[in-house]
């Protein structure tokens, strides 16, 4: 089968959280297919092609103008996280590789290419048939806006209220235009399965794992905590705001020699705002040794949605994580290898509880990876989203949506 991949930001190198998925996914399926990936890009933005796919192409996207966002904010129809990602140049990229013929399906990834998803299902050339579209939820995208609009005041609440509300019709007819729907975590699936009252594949999130798990001579000599996001994701940056003035100080009051290490896209606009021994290092080259090197990671994300990747990876470490539980989506908070806390307090006092205690972080540790290991493995994974292909194939499904 030939297999179009679309995706919203280039996937290799995979450097966040929508580049893992999307890049193993597009592995898992250069094993049977043959995949062509079409992606936005920055502006500047260097493009590699993805070493599995058969050909990768990019589309630059050009930023609409400020007032134009205000003004969709305000007064459009379509929800910003469309609004921004919806070029002509893209959907003539795709419309173009469509009538050269010979594409079989279309793998969507994320509700920001919705108007890809509506290219393809309205598209037919002479008697051939439109390839069937498989969509790739990688949040429940409607759910997440109303938790942020609880979490705020005055006009960013009523923001993210316009926003829910926008996504949520955008959102519901997506999975009802899709011939396959694949979300991230059981969650995330039960809940689009209401959208479109159709059956939704939940396929984690790819994570691999070292086969023996990091140990404690892999740990910094001081005492460090490690947090590690994309802070162009607004829950993150309200985390670290939370963390870095409430949280670590009493950390600090009780462990003076620990350090906090602040990584990934964005971090470094965090500088401004970093609290006392914290080092933020930006994109780092080698993200798996900074893991190896914290003590514990920590994932304070107020809201979630599909499933937290960075935490995922540290557990594939061996390394526990600390978690706000209202952040905590797709994984069970009982789980062991995660502390879950609800307060700034709780917060502070699982931190320096795991510090303080060598051999339950490293059981912890075991644990985690153990999990990742058994329920992540790319393997498996890809072998999940294979059989929803497989699926289409069987069914003669061509496109008729549902």
């Amino acid at each position: 089968m030939s297999v179009l991949v679309v995706t919203p930001s280039v996937p290799w190198p995979p450097t966040h959280g929508a580049a893992v998925r999307n890049s193993a996914f597009i592995t898992a399926l250069a094993e049977q297919h043959d995949v062509d990936v079409i992606t936005l890009a920055g502006a500047r933005e260097r493009v590699r092609p993805h070493p599995d796919a058969r050909s990768t192409a990019a589309v630059r996207l050009r930023r609409a103008p400020l007032w134009r966002r205000l003004a969709n904010a305000a007064l459009g129809p379509a929800p910003d996280l469309v609004f921004r990602h919806r070029t002509p140049e893209l959907r003539a990229a795709v419309q173009q590789r469509l009538s050269a013929g010979g594409v079989e399906a279309v793998q969507v990834e994320g509700l920001q290419l919705a108007h890809i998803v509506h290219d393809v299902a309205a598209s037919t050339e002479g008697e051939r048939r439109r390839p069937p579209v498989v969509y790739d939820a990688h949040n429940v995208e409607w759910r997440l806006q109303s938790q942020l609009a609880n979490l705020a005041r005055g006009a960013r609440a009523w923001y993210s209220r316009r926003q829910a509300a926008l996504l949520y019709g955008v959102e519901r007819w997506v999975v009802g235009a899709a011939d396959a729907v694949v979300a991230s975590s059981a969650a995330d699936a039960a809940s689009l399965a209401t959208l479109g009252n159709r059956s939704v594949a939940a396929i984690p999130h790819p994570v691999p794992a070292p086969a023996d798990p990091p140990g404690a001579d892999d740990e910094a000599d001081q005492p460090r905590v490690l947090l590690a996001a994309n802070f162009a994701y607004r829950p993150n940056i309200l985390g670290a705001e939370w963390l870095f003035g409430t949280v670590w100080p009493a950390v600090l009051r009780r462990v003076p020699e620990a350090e906090l290490r602040v990584v990934g896209p964005g971090s470094l606009g965090l500088r401004a705002i970093a609290p006392a021994r914290c080092s933020v290092g930006g994109l780092v080259d080698d993200f798996e040794a900074e893991q190896r090197a914290a003590w514990l990671s920590t994932s304070p994300a107020p809201v979630g949605s599909g499933a937290p990747l960075k935490v995922l990876q540290s557990l594939a470490q061996a390394r526990p994580v600390v978690v706000q539980a209202s952040g905590l989506a797709g994984l069970d908070g009982s789980l062991n290898g995660i502390a879950a806390a609800d307060s700034d307090m709780a917060f502070a006092d699982a931190i320096v509880d795991l510090l303080q205690d060598h051999e339950r972080r490293c059981e912890m540790g075991r644990s985690g990876h153990a999990y990742v290991t058994e329920h992540h493995a790319p393997a498996v994974v890809g072998q999940a989203l294979l059989d929803v292909y497989r699926g289409l194939r069987d069914s003669g499904r061509d496109g008729g949506g549902g």
